[in-house]
């Protein structure tokens, strides 16, 4: 996730801890201070956790999706570049 403050990439350890932060991102915007709960040292300061330009598909999430239910799990299947919509959840 994009830190709001100093706009650094920071990995997310799971999927659901993700899926906890995109729930309430416009109530409470992801910044590096989230990011004390599974690294503490972690401040703006540091360099990023991954880079745009490491050649990785980059893909932005609508915010406030509520959590997948209990036994779901939400997958993103990336299309082709030809395709008109980007990808398949």
């Amino acid at each position: 996730m994009q830190c709001r403050t100093c706009q650094k990439w920071r990995v997310v350890p799971s999927k659901l801890k993700y899926e906890q932060i995109r729930e309430n991102i416009i109530q409470v915007p992801f910044s590096c201070k989230y990011v004390h709960g599974w690294k503490p040292q972690v401040t703006c300061h540091d360099p990023t956790d991954i880079s745009e330009d490491n050649g990785m598909a980059w893909a932005i999430d609508i915010p406030c999706i509520p959590q997948t239910p209990l036994g779901w799990e939400r997958n993103i299947t990336l299309r082709s570049e030809q395709g008109t919509r980007f990808a398949d959840v």
